[in-house]
């Protein structure tokens, strides 16, 4: 666990926190997590012939 700036009100807070206690903004670490997981998983879906199915 480190130390990050917050992007909206620039005080420090942890790598693993979901929103900034200061301000209550949303940790852009945690949203590139999510993001970066969901790529995987339609990746996976994709390479699979699912995709196909559901997303057209």
């Amino acid at each position: 666990m480190s130390l990050i700036k917050c992007h909206e009100c620039g005080s420090n807070i942890s790598t693993v926190a979901r929103r900034c206690p200061s301000c209550g903004a949303l940790s852009k670490t945690r949203f590139n997590r999510m993001t970066t997981i969901a790529a995987i998983v339609i990746a996976g879906l994709r390479d699979c012939g699912i995709a196909r199915m559901v997303f057209t």
